[in-house]
């Protein structure tokens, strides 16, 4: 049902109800108008003159029987007109006046509601052919990278992008605009069917009282004769309308719907397609790196400040980050804000941060990225929201992920930890001295003691200590020492 037949069907629904009144209206007139025609010729037959024979008594009582028909019928008459067809006629033409006005300011607002739908469709299909327009040279640069006039190419597709972009938020802004109006619709499409249903009972009531008079009138006007009285049985139910059956479904905002990369990542895709064949290999990289740095920062400024973070971001954040040079993006951003000293977070911005943070660490178990997840575990240590005069980390929120209950997980952070501290110093020069241990030792004591705060069992930690410290030749005293460091730095930290 649309917005038109919504209101016709009322209207039609409405005349049909009014007209079995009417029938019933006309046919109560020319019932009277018969009586009263009955009435006058009974009283004229009185009069004629072959009645008219004085020494018979039987003709006066003749003419007496035709005076007392003709008053019944003029009494039926008149109380026909005057308490039924009078009043109920009074009522269907204002409810006839009512309807009308009803009507036609439903129909206005109907027409206006019909624009609005039309300027919908307008921006819908001016959207979805801009995108198509894009999509298709978009492909065709796609199959022909090296294509001549590459850049007025893309100048092209970039001002189809833009387009369209901009032709979704009209599209955008027309179903949001629709959407209200409609609500308006509904506040008077319930309105009417109040108004009609209340109509509706009037004319019921109305016909019902008509029946029962009626009824009086005609066992009045029977009596003496052998026909019965006249009995009404079956109720008279008015026609309720229901809200439901005449109001609309919102419209929904639909979306292009394309796997080409312009439509999943423009600024990706552009940039890829902008440096391809570039005689700096490296240009490309770094390029795509400042363009995932400026979204990741983007996102920190939202997260820090408290903003609304919507699913098109989130999306586009997971989807930089199944990418290493995202990843890298994400923690270059980050060290960001914690060398600017920002590290307080409010609690809007810290559950946010929590949920991205996990996101990133999602995308480290999948892709074995030891060196990502080492920096996640250090930022999570570094950022905090204050209740009070607490300080709750970061770290509390990701404390339950599935990475840190993976073993392998962990030797490798201890092995990746100590190769890189070993190289800074010349691996090779190094090897089997004391400063060699010396560093061995540290890196052992400071992932003790991060394991420990990821709730790692003593037992646990102990085991994989000792595997690496075999590794570097230390004595069983030493693993001790290793141990002992790390319960000296978790007692510190609790007090």
């Amino acid at each position: 049902m649309n917005l038109n037949d919504c209101l016709e069907s009322l209207h039609i629904v409405s005349i049909g109800n009014r007209k079995e009144s009417e029938y019933f209206l006309n046919a109560l007139g020319e019932w009277a108008l018969t009586e009263e025609m009955y009435s006058k010729g009974m009283e004229m037959l009185s009069n004629h003159i072959g009645l008219q024979i004085s020494t018979n008594s039987f003709f006066d009582q003749l003419r007496m029987h035709m005076l007392s028909l003709s008053q019944k019928a003029r009494n039926f008459s008149e109380s026909l007109n005057t308490h039924i067809i009078v009043n109920y006629k009074k009522l269907l033409s204002k409810q006839n006046e009512s309807a009308k006005n009803t009507y036609l300011k439903g129909k206005e607002l109907n027409n206006y509601m019909a624009k609005k739908y039309k300027r919908v469709i307008k921006k819908t299909d001016k959207y979805f052919s801009s995108c198509k327009e894009c999509q298709q040279v978009a492909l065709e640069l796609d199959k022909n990278p090296s294509v001549p006039h590459k850049a007025i190419l893309l100048e092209k597709i970039k001002l189809l992008k833009n387009q369209s972009d901009s032709n979704f938020d009209n599209y955008k802004t027309a179903i949001l605009s629709f959407n209200r109006a409609l609500q308006k619709f509904y506040e008077s499409i319930r309105k009417i069917i109040k108004a009609y249903n209340i109509e509706e009972e009037m004319r019921c009531k109305s016909f019902k009282e008509s029946l029962e008079k009626l009824k009086i009138f005609i066992n009045q006007k029977a009596e003496g004769l052998v026909i019965g009285d006249l009995i009404l049985k079956e109720p008279i139910i008015p026609k309720i309308i229901q809200d439901d059956d005449f109001f609309l479904e919102d419209l929904i905002i639909n979306q292009f719907e394309s796997s080409h990369p312009l439509f999943e990542d423009p600024e990706k895709w552009f940039a890829i397609h902008t440096l391809k064949n570039d005689k700096n290999p490296n240009f490309k990289e770094s390029s795509l790196d400042e363009i995932y740095k400026s979204d990741c920062e983007k996102m920190l400024e939202k997260v820090w400040k408290g903003d609304y973070v919507s699913k098109d971001d989130f999306m586009k954040f997971s989807s930089r980050l199944k990418e290493p040079l995202g990843r890298k993006a994400w923690c270059f951003s980050l060290n960001q804000q914690r060398s600017r000293g920002f590290f307080i977070i409010c609690e809007k911005g810290f559950n946010k941060l929590s949920e991205l943070m996990t996101i990133a660490i999602n995308e480290c178990e999948k892709a074995n990225d030891i060196s990502t997840a080492k920096i996640c575990i250090i930022l999570s240590q570094t950022f905090y929201k204050k209740i009070d005069t607490s300080k709750i980390y970061l770290q509390s929120n990701i404390l339950n992920h599935n990475l840190w209950k993976n073993l392998k997980f962990w030797g490798k952070v201890v092995q990746d930890s100590i190769y890189e501290e070993l190289n800074k110093e010349g691996m090779e020069s190094l090897e089997g001295t004391s400063q060699e241990k010396c560093i061995v030792f540290s890196q052992l004591v400071s992932y003790g003691n991060i394991m420990m705060s990821f709730n790692l069992s003593y037992d646990t930690i102990e085991a994989l200590i000792g595997e690496y410290a075999k590794i570097y030749n230390f004595a069983f005293e030493e693993i001790q020492g290793v141990m002992q460091a790390v319960s000296d730095s978790l007692s510190i930290t609790c007090c």
